[in-house]
């Protein structure tokens, strides 16, 4: 409770602020999942859904890009703000997204997960029928 009171001795009347402290052990629990591998141009989804409240209380999602190899074009996500957002990776490389969940309360730690992105299909196949097929030559000098 708080009240003032003037150089003439009146007293204001009294006002109340109240205040939460969280429980750091009751804090939302952000869960961005297992890191994934997959190739240049898929569509890759992200699952948030092991995020939770110990207390049970319902969670908002918040996604970003938190890293991506220097070519790429990709700076957000389709459906940032759900468990499960999606997004087209462009180029071979790294690329970690983070993710905090916030349950109207307090706001978790972040956690991130790491798609690691390899050479187009294409490639993939035509290394895999390089490696099926080795040519093997020789060479022949026939004397007169």
């Amino acid at each position: 409770m708080l009240w003032v009171t003037d150089a003439k001795g009146c007293d204001s009347d009294p006002d109340y602020v109240i205040v939460t402290v969280e429980d750091p052990e009751n804090l939302p629990i952000a869960d961005a999942g297992a890191d994934q591998e997959t190739t240049v141009g898929s569509s890759v989804s992200l699952d948030g859904t092991g995020s939770y409240d110990p207390l049970g209380r319902s969670l908002t999602y918040s996604w970003v890009v938190v890293d991506a190899p220097e070519a790429s074009t990709v700076s957000s996500l389709t459906g940032s703000d759900t468990a499960t957002p999606s997004v087209t990776v462009d180029v071979k490389g790294a690329y970690t997204f983070g993710l905090v969940v916030d349950n109207g309360l307090a706001v978790s730690t972040a956690d991130s997960v790491t798609v690691t992105v390899t050479g187009d299909r294409s490639e993939e196949h035509t290394s895999e029928l390089q490696s099926q097929f080795r040519i093997s030559y020789a060479v022949f000098c026939l004397k007169k």
